[in-house]
């Protein structure tokens, strides 16, 4: 009886492997027909993601020109210029004003000009050939303009009008601001970052790793890059985001299979250039379709493997026993050694938290003696000078930054001291305040008076110094925070 049943075991072993075999290549075969539709899914949440980064970019340089603008044409030195200009004529002043500020010194800026009823009369690279297409541009406090040198060069310029014709420009290379923001994103050959301003003039791109700048008016219909940039300008006029496959040819005449994401002006938080972004998506998919076919024959590998491991499992069941009963005495053996490990690490531990609590001490109290005369001086130089001057602003920074560290160097200190430090004593509450406020001082702003009553000379309470005086610290600091802006008195 034994023998039929142990051949009846064996043919349901063998027909059980048989239907995992072919149950594993069903569904590799599934999940490898589903393959390449996660893969373009991946790819344009990829290029989607590329896009927003270049937008993002864009958005800071953008906002950066015009701040910048705004703020060096509205200084008193640019106003006088302006006067004298104005007044008499004379150019020279105002041509050294426009030459030596933050937005002429960017290392995006072109060039700095100053316009009369929209005719440049003076710029700082000394040509007044520039040309503003009409009916192009976004108009604002800070207008955005495509602007033409009398060589055809493209640049984008921030005009801010200054009343009665006067305006200033200042022109944002568009070959460089293109390398910042798009030539770490491009890492294939075929990739590909372009970028179309919001009046459709031009369209910067990266071609044989040269940054080229075209005008929509001059490109040839039948060059390769205009059938590239096509359902761009269909996507810039309609505004709406795109993401799209177009047959396409490399440098070599090859064809290749692009991915493209567009992202129209409208639609980003630059507000100002179209963003498309594409990939040769051939080069993604590919491999990824022979990385499948042999995921397929490895995993059909696998579970012939794993059936036949099966198998000797069962046919070694004897002597499987025998190694259970000896790896369970290796294993209580093991656990003897990990309790030994466990308490060599443990003492390692506390040895290297005592290194630790003992070079923090001293490393809190060497800060805490080079911030004091920081802060101490930076704030006697700040009630010496007016608010309004120009060093003002810069000897707050570093006494607000000072103060900080000093804060952090305290909390430094208080974990780093020993337990022993937390002791129970009899401590005097007025004496307490005293120093407490002392050594908040430092910190006090200058709109802030900080006003104690002490009437407790005899009073004594057990505690532990250490955590209190840490506990009024920190409610005197939180206080000078809070009342920083509107000043005040703290009782």
């Amino acid at each position: 009886m034994r023998q039929p049943a142990k051949r009846m075991a064996v043919w349901w072993l063998i027909a059980i492997s048989a239907l995992l075999i072919v149950t594993g290549i069903i569904m590799l075969r599934h999940v490898y027909d589903q393959y390449p539709a996660a893969i373009l899914q991946n790819e344009d949440a990829h290029l989607q993601e590329m896009a927003r980064s270049v937008d993002r970019n864009i958005e800071s340089y953008v906002s950066q020109f015009s701040t910048d603008l705004a703020y060096v044409t509205q200084r008193s030195g640019f106003l006088e210029s302006e006067a004298l200009w104005r007044a008499s004529g004379e150019t020279e002043q105002m041509l050294f004003r426009l030459s030596e500020n933050l937005a002429a010194q960017n290392e995006m800026a072109h060039a700095m000009l100053a316009l009369q009823d929209d005719r440049v009369f003076l710029s700082t690279d000394g040509h007044l050939d520039y040309y503003f297409p009409p009916m192009a541009g976004i108009r604002g406090e800070i207008s955005l303009r495509p602007c033409i040198d009398g060589e055809g060069n493209i640049y984008f310029a921030f005009q801010r009008e200054a009343g009665e014709g006067l305006s200033y420009a200042v022109l944002m290379d568009l070959s460089v601001m293109y390398r910042r923001v798009a030539d770490d994103l491009t890492l294939q050959q075929d990739d590909a970052v372009a970028i179309l301003d919001a009046g459709g003039q031009a369209i910067l791109y990266n071609a044989g790793g040269e940054v080229r700048t075209v005008s929509i008016e001059e490109m040839d219909p039948e060059s390769p890059e205009y059938s590239r940039f096509t359902a761009m300008l269909e996507a810039h006029e309609r505004g709406e985001a795109a993401t799209f496959s177009r047959e396409l040819t490399d440098g070599g005449g090859k064809p290749y299979t692009a991915r493209m994401t567009v992202l129209p002006y409208s639609m980003t938080e630059n507000s100002v250039f179209t963003i498309m972004v594409s990939s040769n998506y051939d080069e993604v998919i590919v491999p990824l379709r022979l990385a499948s076919i042999r995921l397929i024959a490895y995993g059909s590998m696998a579970i012939v493997g794993s059936v036949m491991l099966f198998v000797l499992v069962i046919l070694q069941r004897r002597r499987n026993e025998e190694n259970l009963q000896q790896l369970k005495v290796l294993q209580e053996q093991n656990e003897a050694i990990e309790k030994l490990n466990e308490q060599m690490r443990a003492l390692a531990h506390h040895q290297r938290l005592e290194t630790i609590g003992t070079l923090t001490s001293g490393i809190a109290h060497e800060f805490n003696n080079l911030l004091t005369p920081i802060m101490g001086y930076s704030l006697l130089t700040l009630e010496k000078l007016p608010e309004d001057d120009e060093l003002y602003d810069n000897l707050l920074e570093i006494y607000n930054a000072s103060r900080k560290a000093k804060e952090l160097v305290s909390r430094l200190s208080t974990l780093a001291r020993k337990s022993d430090d937390t002791r129970q004593t009899l401590i005097s509450p007025d004496e307490l305040v005293r120093r407490t406020a002392s050594v908040a001082m430092p910190a006090k702003p200058k709109e802030i008076s900080l006003i104690t009553a002490l009437d407790c000379p005899a009073a004594r309470v057990m505690g532990s110094e250490t955590q209190l005086s840490q506990m009024l610290l920190n409610l005197i600091l939180n206080a000078f925070q809070a009342m920083e802006t509107a000043g005040g008195q703290l009782r």
